[in-house]
């Protein structure tokens, strides 16, 4: 049997936990600086990894994300101390998107040998073609 993959790369997996609201796609695990696979997670995956991260972002900061929120829009008018916090709940955003993902068996690009990795690139491929 053939191994399903997902290529669709900018679908969005949404979710909300207070005042805050995740989005991923798997395109952006393909333009990591270490691309994941992200063609090997279904839907339902992809679904659990946006809740997980938004929970965990939540139970850190709580109703401080609306910080992160407003300086996503903007950050004129914020104090040097409200950017730098934001930035590091942008931060930590960007490091447990990746952790959960690992966490839930996307594996990196570079961990595969050349016969998985000419393997998963064929079929992808055909996917797409």
């Amino acid at each position: 049997m053939e191994k399903q993959v997902y290529t669709d790369y900018k679908k969005e997996f949404r979710a909300t936990y207070g005042c805050y609201t995740l989005s991923i796609t798997r395109g952006e695990y393909a333009s990591m600086t270490l691309s994941m696979i992200a063609e090997e997670m279904s839907d339902e995956k992809m679904m659990c990894i946006a809740r997980d991260v938004c929970m965990e972002m939540y139970q850190r900061y709580g109703d401080e994300l609306a910080l992160l929120e407003r300086y996503r829009k903007t950050s004129r008018g914020m104090t040097d101390e409200e950017i730098r916090k934001a930035d590091k709940m942008d931060e930590t955003e960007s490091e447990l998107i990746e952790k959960f993902a690992q966490n839930d068996g996307m594996r990196y690009w570079e961990d595969l040998d050349d016969d998985e990795y000419e393997t998963l690139k064929s079929l992808i491929e055909k996917e797409t073609a």
